[in-house]
C-alpha cells in the first residue's frame, strides 16, 4: 500500500522513441499498470516512421505527445522532454523496457520519507523475447557514492527517479551534443553533489537487443565517457586525494571501451597500444591485452568475450 506522503504524487516519465513500435505497447502498458497511477508520460516522438505514433495515442491523456521536426540527438531529444515535464519527480523509461508493478511507489515512498532527491536500484536484463538474461542488484548502499560510481558505474537509466529541484536548481539536463551516454554524463554530474538513495529491491526490466542504440554508436563510446567524467570532475571532488584512483580506473575504462571499438573495425595494432597503456589497472585489460598478443582476429576475439 501507498503512504500517505507520496500517495498524490505527480511523476513525470520521459519515454523517447524512435521506431520503437515493436515493444512500445509494452513498455507503456508497464507504467499504467504502476500500483502509484499519478503520472504523466512525455512522449518525445524522435521523427519515428513506424507504428509508433498510433499506438502512443491510443492511450488516455496521460500521455503527452511531441514530435520533434527532424531527427535529433538522443541528448537533445531527453533535454528537450525534460522541459515539457510537470512532475515533482521525473522518471525514465525507453520505449523497448518494462517496469515492475511497484517502481513508482516504491521510489517515491523512498524520497518522500527521506532527505534524499535521486534514487535508483536494480534491474534484470531480458531479451526481445522478455526472456530474463540475468539480474543486477545495486552494488552500493546509500550516501554519497560518487567516487564509486566512478570505479564501476552501475545506474541502470530505466531505474532512477529524481527530484526536479536538483535541475533547477542547478540548471542542469542532458547534454545536447551527446548520443551514446547523455543519461551518464547527467546523473555522474547529479552524483558528484548530491548523496543517492540505492534501493535493494529490483525495479526494471531491461532488454538488451541486436537493435539496441548502443549497438549502433560504439564509435562514440570512448569519446562520451572521457566528456562525462571531466564534466562530473569540474566540481571541487577532482582535488579530493582520496579520489586519485577512482578517477584513473574511470578514465582507463574510456580506453577500455576505445580498444574494443578498434578491435571492431580491424585495428588491432592500436587496440593493443592502447591497452598497454591500462593493462595493469583491472585484470580483465590485462587478460585482453595478453590475448592480442597471439594471431588471433579482433572480430573472433569480440566474440570470444561477447563484446
Amino acid at each position: 500500500m501507498q503512504t500517505v506522503e507520496g500517495s498524490n504524487v505527480l511523476v513525470s516519465v520521459v519515454m523517447n522513441c524512435h521506431n520503437g513500435a515493436e515493444f512500445l505497447r509494452e513498455a507503456i502498458d508497464s507504467v499504467y499498470l504502476q500500483s502509484h497511477d499519478n503520472f504523466e508520460i512525455i512522449f518525445w516522438d524522435n521523427c519515428s516512421s513506424d507504428d509508433s505514433a498510433v499506438i502512443a495515442h491510443s492511450y488516455d491523456a496521460r500521455i503527452r505527445y511531441y514530435k520533434s521536426k527532424n531527427k535529433l540527438l538522443l541528448g537533445e531529444a531527453r533535454h528537450e522532454a525534460i522541459k515539457k515535464t510537470r512532475g515533482k519527480y521525473i522518471t525514465f523509461l525507453d520505449c523497448d523496457d518494462v517496469w515492475l508493478e511497484n517502481k513508482l511507489e516504491t521510489q517515491i515512498n523512498g524520497l518522500e520519507n527521506s532527505d534524499y532527491l535521486f534514487s535508483y536500484g536494480g534491474y534484470h536484463v531480458i531479451d526481445a523475447n522478455s526472456k530474463i538474461k540475468s539480474s543486477h542488484r545495486a552494488r552500493y548502499k546509500s550516501g554519497f557514492i560518487f567516487k564509486n560510481l566512478l570505479v564501476q558505474y552501475d545506474i541502470c537509466m530505466q531505474c532512477v527517479m529524481l527530484d526536479r529541484k536538483i535541475l533547477i536548481s542547478n540548471s542542469m539536463n542532458f547534454d545536447k551534443s551527446f548520443e551514446y551516454c547523455p543519461d551518464y554524463d547527467l546523473f555522474m554530474r547529479i552524483a558528484s553533489k548530491y548523496p543517492i538513495m540505492v534501493c535493494d529491491q529490483f525495479l526494471t526490466k531491461y532488454r538488451v537487443t541486436g537493435n539496441s542504440l548502443s549497438s549502433k554508436t560504439k564509435h562514440l563510446t570512448a569519446t562520451e565517457v572521457r566528456k562525462s567524467i571531466d564534466n562530473a570532475l569540474s566540481s571541487p571532488h577532482q582535488y579530493d586525494p582520496s579520489y586519485k584512483s577512482a578517477i584513473k580506473q574511470a578514465y582507463a575504462k574510456a580506453t577500455f571501451y576505445e580498444a574494443l571499438f578498434n578491435l571492431s573495425v580491424d585495428d588491432k595494432k592500436l587496440a593493443v597500444r592502447l591497452l598497454r597503456t591500462i593493462c595493469m589497472i583491472r585484470i580483465e585489460y590485462f587478460f585482453l591485452y595478453l590475448i592480442l598478443l597471439f594471431p588471433i582476429s579482433g572480430s573472433s576475439i569480440l566474440r570470444v568475450i561477447r563484446r
